[in-house]
């Protein structure tokens, strides 16, 4: 199954997500590494740079990644652009986390021979230089841990990570979402039917209204989509990631088509949020909020780290990366 986005996605405007950098031949890749963002890598003070670099060099560093192409998606702040009083303006009234879902589909347009692509955001990066994003998937896919395990590989469209603690944690037991919490800081994607499915169930959901969301009397609506004084347009910066969650729980086809990882059940009897990345809660695709540095541990870890609170640690990791493994 080709995506071609010209056919089968003409829904997804893509203005203002230009692909500016690219590692491997596009026409032979298997599988895709690729991040967005509004600042350019070219900068050594940003933290973004500090991720492109070590991706790059991971990319064109170890043989296992000889089939895997590095991207990196320029978004324009005229067309997506967040405030820092949380409102949005620009030419979407998008703030540029929705950016992520044009450039999944212009990966999936471009990179022609690829059959899995790994999103990340710039505030993340790879823990290991052993798996690529096949890898990844086919390890992810296996449904063999936690409740009602099959035993079984599965082929789901899309592969995401449930936070592993803190408010987003809170939010998503409070309302009891189950499986269905999800931080979207890393997607794992198949090509297939099922991934446009989602993109286009995704990226309508920008229209819906700030009643379509989970809520509850006690606790409110949930993070992320709740308008701000009134302000028809005000999308908040997790406005897609509420979004991600509330299609996965209203839509069937997009429920069918997805796999939230880990599977297995906290200590305090929570599916929605691991809370430890040890031996009981790995293989899984991202760890969030990490507060230190990860690199090719011997011991159990995601094959993300996601440094939300601690972006100072992408640069750390990079020279890490860097220092050992000259190109």
């Amino acid at each position: 199954y080709v995506v071609r986005i010209e056919e089968d996605m003409p829904w997804m405007n893509k203005t203002g997500v230009t692909l500016s950098q690219i590692l491997g031949d596009p026409t032979t890749c298997t599988d895709v590494i690729y991040t967005a963002d509004n600042r350019f890598p070219t900068d050594k003070t940003l933290f973004v740079t500090a991720s492109w670099e070590s991706l790059s060099h991971i990319v064109k560093t170890f043989p296992i990644f000889n089939q895997t192409c590095a991207a990196f998606f320029q978004i324009s702040t005229e067309v997506y652009r967040g405030n820092r009083d949380g409102s949005t303006s620009g030419d979407f009234g998008l703030h540029p986390v929705w950016a992520r879902l044009p450039a999944s589909a212009i990966a999936m347009s471009y990179f022609t021979a690829a059959s899995y692509f790994l999103y990340m955001d710039t505030d993340a990066i790879l823990t290991s230089p052993n798996y690529t994003p096949t890898s990844m998937y086919k390890t992810l896919a296996y449904d063999g841990y936690g409740e009602n395990a099959t035993f079984q590989t599965i082929e789901p469209s899309l592969i995401v990570n449930k936070p592993f603690y803190g408010w987003l944690c809170n939010n998503c037991m409070d309302h009891g979402l189950g499986h269905g919490c999800f931080n979207s800081g890393a997607l794992l994607w198949w090509r297939s039917e099922g991934a446009s499915l989602v993109l286009k169930a995704w990226w309508e959901s920008q229209h819906q209204n700030k009643t379509q969301n989970f809520h509850l009397e006690k606790h409110g609506y949930l993070h992320g989509w709740s308008k701000k004084n009134n302000e028809p347009d005000y999308v908040d910066k997790m406005s897609e990631q509420n979004r991600l969650m509330y299609i996965f729980h209203t839509n069937p086809d997009v429920k069918k088509v997805m796999w939230p990882v880990p599977r297995q059940i906290s200590r305090s009897n929570s599916s929605s949020c691991p809370e430890a990345d040890g031996e009981e809660h790995t293989p899984c695709l991202q760890r969030d909020f990490k507060p230190h540095v990860t690199w090719n541990s011997s011991g159990p870890s995601c094959f993300i780290d996601h440094h939300t609170d601690f972006k100072h640690l992408v640069r750390n990791v990079s020279e890490i990366i860097l220092s050992m493994y000259p190109h």
